[in-house]
């Protein structure tokens, strides 16, 4: 009989014979002291196993017991995740060593319990284990975030609408890796693959590494030289320190928050037109981040701002009007002849925009319908779009007067600042809700086709369904009470939601591979416990950013090598989600921008202060991926096309810096080679080697004084320039 038709007769006595072979899973693993009698063990199967046709069915019988809802001994099975993470008594599988894994213990019965008790036929043939020692030596394979079992969709128990669990970081025995709690965490998934860290990167890429990701800006050459010649053990952390300190911090962090909130300097369409103080908005952002605004008053202010008093007690809070520019940031088409419907488009993005972006949910897929696959129902978002009908949106000075603005603005800058784009409390003046109150239903989303009103609330399956409905509590619009519902310590998702997009700011990737879905199509963790302890002590850290950036800088996960790594672990881990290495990335547009003005010697301004229209990007930007308007954007693309070459050899942006720099290292030196030496310091932040010198030295000396800069646009084109290691 051949492999295939042995393994694919599985019946169902067997299979129910496995499910309470693993229900006892964590019961029948040896105890302690107890060593299994391997011999008895059958030799797991060689060829390739399917783990849909041949471990799914297997595994699909344990989730009664060891599933979503249900977890005997701490152990569920219904993740690949959940699975490596083990039951109360630690880890039931090693990846790659199934004779040294508990489960195949349990399932073979070589411990002193005999599980199921009774009859020997309702046990796992000699078969069946092999199949799931196959399995598990070649990699415990699992399709991408494949959940088996459980209530699946509908279900209010998916694991991010739990509370965040305070969680210990793991302590490995032998442990001389591990710098900091992340280290430990990622350290002990690492050795449930059969992993090993990286050695850490060169002092060169390190500091190059820190000052792109965190200020946008290539490092200065005497910055280099300082860092890599301080020897003490103190050189990374003040270095870390420095760069949280500087004004570009926000400028850089402030550009990726910026695509969250869809931000662009005009209106979309066909008009298109110009929102000239939309860059208010962006102003604020910038500097809310480098003072470290706590990220709960962060979201306050932008939800609700133009409710919160004024720090000095006096007057109007102009900061507040700025921050609530977010919710006015949309694509909207003003020349839509039925009011109702735009009113309706408006309030859906501004729906979609504070669920994805701060509870990363997709609420707005129920404005037709109960969510299809999220315990959130069509009447949890008209409870919310009743929030926002409630509210006004504030366009420029020339209609603040129709508008009724009723906020003081007395300081002079203040008075200035009105004119931002902004929010209001009331509704629109030519709809018939001109009102604050409640919301009805609109049937298949149609706003000519009216149901029940909803009263003004939050999600059931976060906030209950015993909720005070909020106009029965304030004569507002219900925004301050859902900034504040939304940036609650004890809100499962604001905190989770934000460290992760932390984490994949830094590292490519999130935990959650879905950074604005944490919902049940969403990705799972691929570090469960890691993010959890993340949150709660973003939370207890009183919601500092800063703080958790420095907490990943002065990790050694965060200091790996990108390319000294084995072949191994390339290939177990190709995406790096175990986090063995550092992952290479390409410069986002914003970066290659202010890093060719930089080594160009020329004054400019940064590229997240130029202009960005929904229907105006430069050519730069848009070859390199850069700021997609009207959207949201939690990850940006990563291309990599031929027309990015020819605009690199050919674009007069780039060509002209490269004439700069060649005109500024002339008149610094004559001589070609001490040229090409600082121009490796000022291009790629490093000591050039001899080999280099002696290459550049060569192609210069066939160039005419006019076409010298040519070598420098080489090394400006290189992908040594243009990625980061």
């Amino acid at each position: 009989m051949n492999r295939k038709t042995a393994h694919s007769g599985i019946g169902f006595r067997a299979l129910a014979a496995y499910c309470l072979l693993c229900a006892f899973a964590v019961v029948v693993c040896c105890e302690e002291g107890e060593k299994p009698d391997l011999t008895k063990l059958a030799p797991g199967v060689t060829g390739k196993v399917d783990f849909k046709s041949q471990v799914e069915p297997l595994l699909l019988r344990c989730v009664r017991c060891h599933g979503e809802e249900k977890a005997k001994g701490g152990l569920r099975l219904h993740r690949r995740e959940e699975l490596l993470a083990g039951g109360d008594n630690g880890a039931v599988v090693i990846s790659g060593d199934s004779a040294g894994s508990r489960l195949v213990h349990a399932v073979a019965a070589l411990g002193k319990l005999v599980m199921p008790p009774g009859k020997k036929d309702r046990r796992l043939t000699a078969a069946e284990i092999g199949v799931l020692r196959g399995w598990i030596d070649q990699g415990l394979s699992w399709p991408g975030d494949r959940q088996l079992g459980g209530k699946g969709a509908s279900s209010a128990g998916l694991w991010a609408f739990r509370p965040v669990k305070k969680t210990e970081p793991p302590v490995a025995e032998g442990d001389s890796w591990s710098r900091n709690p992340i280290d430990r965490f990622i350290l002990s998934r690492m050795k449930m693959e059969g992993l090993a860290p990286s050695p850490e990167a060169d002092r060169y890429t390190l500091i190059r590494r820190l000052s792109l990701d965190l200020t946008g800006l290539l490092p200065k050459p005497e910055q280099v030289r300082r860092f890599v010649e301080d020897k003490s053990a103190e050189a990374w952390e003040d270095l870390v320190r420095r760069m949280l300190r500087s004004p570009h911090f926000g400028e850089r962090w402030g550009r990726y928050w910026l695509d969250l909130a869809r931000y662009a300097d005009s209106d979309g369409y066909e008009k298109d037109g110009v929102r000239p103080f939309a860059w208010r908005y962006r102003d604020w952002v910038i500097r809310a981040l480098n003072q470290d605004l706590p990220y709960d008053q962060f979201v306050v202010h932008q939800l609700a701002g133009d409710l919160l008093p004024s720090p000095t007690g006096k007057g109007g809070y102009p900061d507040g009007v700025i921050a609530t520019g977010v919710l006015a940031m949309g694509n909207y088409d003003d020349q839509e002849s039925n009011k109702e419907q735009l009113y309706a488009e408006v309030i859906d993005d501004q729906i979609d925009l504070v669920s994805r972006q701060f509870l990363g949910l997709t609420i707005s897929c129920a404005r037709c319908h109960d969510h299809k696959f999220d315990p959130i129902s069509t009447a949890d978002y008209y409870s919310l779009g009743g929030i926002f009908l409630s509210s006004r949106v504030l366009e420029t000075k020339n209609r603040i007067g129709a508008h009724r603005l009723k906020i003081s603005l007395v300081s002079p800058e203040g008075k200035k600042q009105g004119t931002a784009i902004g929010i209001q409390e009331g509704g629109y003046s030519n709809s018939r809700h001109k009102k604050i109150g409640d919301m009805p239903i609109y049937i298949r989303g149609d706003p000519s086709k009216l149901g029940p009103v909803t009263p003004r609330r939050f999600p059931q399956v976060l906030a209950g369904d015993r909720q005070e409905p909020i106009g029965q509590r304030t004569g507002q619009s219900g925004r301050l009470e859902l900034a504040r519902w939304i940036a609650n310590p004890n809100n499962p998702l604001t905190a989770r939601v934000m460290v992760n997009r932390i984490w994949q700011f830094h590292f490519g990737r999130g935990l959650v591979r879905t950074p604005n879905n944490f919902g049940s199509r969403g990705g799972r963790p691929s570090h469960p416990q890691l993010l959890d302890y993340l949150a709660d002590r973003f939370v207890k850290s009183r919601w500092s950013l800063k703080s958790m950036h420095r907490l990943v800088m002065n990790s050694a996960t965060y200091q790996q090598d990108s390319a000294k790594t084995s072949s191994r672990q390339r290939r177990v881990d190709p995406d790096n989600v175990f986090l063995g290495r550092f992952s290479t990335r390409r410069l986002t547009a914003e970066e290659l921008h202010d890093s060719l003005q930089a080594v160009s010697g020329r004054p400019g301004k940064r590229a997240v202060y130029t202009r960005v229209g929904h229907e105006y990007v430069t050519l730069g930007a848009s070859l390199f991926d850069g700021p997609a308007t009207g959207t949201i954007v939690p990850i940006r693309t990563e291309s990599t096309t031929a027309p990015q070459g020819l605009y690199m050899m050919n674009d007069e942006f780039v060509v002209s810096a490269s004439r700069s720099l060649a005109e500024q290292l002339a008149k610094r030196s004559d001589s070609d080679e001490l040229q090409i030496r600082l121009a490796y310091e000022l291009v790629y932040g490093r000591v050039a080697g001899l080999r280099e010198i002696e290459a550049g030295r060569a192609f210069l000396a066939t160039r005419p004084a006019d076409q010298r800069w040519v070598y420098f646009q080489v090394l400006l084109c290189s992908n040594e320039f243009m990625y980061l290691d």
